[in-house]
């Protein structure tokens, strides 16, 4: 069977294009544009024509004749073509992410800012440079380091919102306030525990005592002659005298005074601080301690009222009194001293 080929270019209302894809182009700000080539491809259809002879029979010798039949039928082919284009892209210094371009800062701004051109940062709040690496200097906050600190007595301040914080003892926004009487330490959390009237250190609670005391909260008086603050000066007190602990001064034990008391009463005085007059009588000796009376010879009673003649032994009464019981007798230097309970 014969074949016979006519081809029919037919293009059909719908083309099939194979392409390739284009990328999503951005949009927006920082993008440029060019005129691109690309290859256009697209799979085209066609009718193509064939015969096919059949015998039939027919008015001849012999009697069979040989006759054609045409037959249509489709066929495709891909034809590709070059073709121009204006397509978006990004600017040089940006990078495309999805349908926008998006500055490139090859230091990335160190994580503390935002770019927002090629290589140019935004520092964020506490920081500064060209790269946002370097922290505010001392005493400056905020964006682009510019505000001042107001943080007092040693406080660090916050690079970021200018917030203080305190260093132990102080207390207040600026730190400008100390502790209140009691309290000590980072935000004066903590409480004193000095006694005695000390005075508490409000950044590490230690206790300053005053004169007369020692130890760690003050509670202990000086002791072993120590007197004074920290109980660093000898006393120098006499005869049994207690010395302060504070003051250094000395309480005299009765029948002293000077102030070590290292003097006796003067004459007619006894007592603590020789504050009371002696009562001794006729010549007796006062006691500068109690204040009793040392009789002399021929004297007798609290305050030598009664007197014995040392020739006749008989009881002269100097004063008005009456005698109750007579207890002892002594001799003594030729006069009898007799004692007796008024």
């Amino acid at each position: 069977m014969h074949w016979s080929f006519i081809l029919v270019f037919a293009v059909l209302a719908t083309l099939i294009f194979i392409a390739e894809v284009s990328p999503l182009e951005p949009s927006g700000s920082n993008t440029c544009t060019k005129s691109v080539s690309y290859t256009k491809t697209q799979t085209v259809t066609y009718i193509v024509s064939a015969s096919k002879s059949y015998t039939t029979w027919c008015a001849s010798l012999p009697p069979r004749c040989t006759k054609y039949r045409t037959y249509y039928y489709t066929k495709s082919r891909i034809e590709s073509n070059t073709e121009q284009k204006i397509v978006r892209y990004c600017c040089s210094g940006y990078l495309q992410e999805d349908d926008h371009c998006t500055p490139i800062c090859t230091s990335s701004c160190n994580n503390q800012g935002t770019c927002v051109s090629p290589n140019i940062c935004d520092c964020n709040a506490g920081w500064m440079g060209s790269t946002c690496s370097t922290k505010c200097p001392e005493g400056r906050y905020g964006k682009g380091c510019s505000n001042k600190c107001v943080c007092k007595n040693g406080a660090t301040c916050n690079k970021v919102d200018g917030s203080c914080l305190c260093t132990s003892g102080w207390q207040g926004s600026n730190c400008g306030s100390k502790c209140n009487e009691g309290r000590f330490g980072q935000n004066c959390t903590q409480s004193c525990k000095c006694k005695n009237g000390a005075k508490c250190n409000a950044v590490d609670g230690s206790c300053d005592c005053p004169p007369g005391y020692k130890g760690k909260t003050c509670e202990e008086l000086c002791g072993n002659g120590k007197w004074g603050k920290s109980c660093f000066q000898n006393c120098s007190c006499m005869n049994g005298a207690k010395c302060l602990s504070a003051t250094g001064q000395c309480i005299c034990t009765p029948g002293w005074q000077g102030s070590n008391c290292d003097s006796k009463c003067d004459e007619g005085r006894f007592g603590q601080s020789c504050s009371e007059s002696c009562k001794c009588k006729n010549g007796a000796q006062c006691n500068a301690v109690d204040g009793s009376c040392d009789c002399p010879p021929g004297y007798k009673g609290k305050t030598t009222r009664l007197f014995i003649d040392a020739k006749s032994g008989k009881l002269l009464v100097r004063e008005r009194t009456s005698i109750l019981t007579l207890l002892e007798s002594v001799k003594r230097n030729g006069v009898i001293c007799r004692r007796f309970v008024m």
